[in-house]
């Protein structure tokens, strides 16, 4: 029987449902539809963006064995490994989807002749997992005799890695995200590290590390070709500016002189800042080795008008002000900036946070091994 405009009707002339009952299943059913793909969208959609989109303005560090994430309110924790305390150190790559951590799997004899027991070290696999689905891409064993170490990403497909014996590196190779090795001979890691040297602003120009005979860079727009340092003496490119417009490079100086009727090697260490834009060069810090050793890790703020010096073999860092003669000294190493005005430091396995302007410091974390700052 056909359908009226009031009713449906089935056998024996009972009606069914209506004609407005059926208009309102099916906005029923339309919005219950469009409810389920909205909450399908979103599962999705965590289940792709995984632990990492979590792990924003906070810390990633090692602790007693294991990698956390703790933003800097203290208000989210995250454990990222579990090994059961065998985490060496860790890496983790610019776009905070990959993790890669030397786990310990074994230990054995310090290499070298011992007059008594040798003391032993420790044997690690490299570990790389995806922090967006939780899973392991690969883990690394090193061959027979040798150990093998995490260098540092050189881009967020890619991880540099080492292996060495007891006394000497063996070779380098490139991990990427999908889990493929590849082993580079020296031509090619020179190369590869070299990529950190050209400033994409200025496509023009490539700098070039030669620690022989000074920092050179080539313009390759005007053909000329740059020499910073005109003594050979030992040059090396220490920072380039977040806007690629300056770079920090150092030089090593080696002189005999005379003091009280005997000759001595007298060595000076020198930090300079070069404008790429304005072809100016300006000493940062000069300093005799004698009295204090070079610098270990050098960095720029985020807003470039910082510098930052961590003294080697010295629990000391040297914060230098580029467009004025203030510098602050700080107790402590391993310096971590967050913004502008604020950086982060190791002190006695503690890391605290310094506030520049206020010139004061805080304890941040305690029993930390090695950290990183996330945006």
């Amino acid at each position: 029987m056909p359908y009226d405009t009031e009713s449906a009707e089935i056998l024996g002339g009972d009606t069914f449902f209506s004609v407005d009952s059926l208009t309102g299943h099916k906005q029923y059913t339309k919005i219950m539809r469009i409810v389920f793909t909205v909450l399908i969208f979103f599962l999705t959609l965590s289940n792709i963006l995984g632990i990492n989109s979590e792990l924003k303005n906070g810390v990633i560090y090692l602790s007693s064995g294991e990698v956390y994430f703790c933003d800097l309110n203290h208000q989210n924790t995250i454990q990222l490994t579990s090994t059961n305390n065998k985490v060496s150190g860790f890496a983790i790559s610019p776009d905070y989807r990959s993790l890669a951590y030397s786990k310990i799997f074994k230990y054995v004899d310090e290499p070298g002749i011992w007059d008594s027991t040798p003391p032993k070290r420790a044997v690690c696999s490299i570990m790389l997992i995806d922090l967006k689905s939780d899973k392991i891409i690969r883990e690394i064993f090193p061959s027979e005799y040798e150990w093998i170490y995490i260098d540092y990403w050189l881009n967020s497909k890619e991880l540099l890695c080492s292996s060495a014996d007891g006394f000497s590196v063996n070779d380098s190779y490139k991990i990427n995200t999908a889990g493929v090795i590849d082993t580079l001979d020296y031509d090619e890691l020179d190369r590869t590290k070299n990529l950190n040297l050209i400033t994409p602003k200025y496509l023009e120009m490539r700098l070039i590390k030669d620690s022989l005979a000074g920092i050179h860079f080539i313009d390759f727009k005007n053909r000329k070709n740059i020499t910073l340092s005109q003594e050979k003496n030992y040059s090396h490119l220490e920072a380039i500016s977040s806007n690629y417009e300056s770079f920090l490079w150092s030089e090593n100086f080696n002189k005999i002189v005379k003091r009280e009727n005997l000759w001595q090697l007298e060595q000076s260490y020198h930090l300079n800042l070069y404008n790429l834009v304005s072809g100016k060069d300006k000493p940062i810090i000069n300093k005799d080795r004698s009295s204090s050793l070079p610098f270990d890790k050098i960095q720029f703020s985020p807003d470039n008008r910082i510098v930052s010096c961590d003294l080697r073999n010295s629990d000391s860092i040297s914060i230098h002000f580029i467009n004025s003669n203030k510098h602050i000294d700080l107790c402590g190493t391993k310096t971590l900036w967050i913004d502008s005005n604020r950086l982060m430091y190791f002190l006695d396995k503690n890391l605290y946070v310094y506030d520049i302007d206020r010139n004061m410091s805080t304890l941040f974390l305690e029993n930390v091994n090695e950290a990183m700052y996330v945006k």
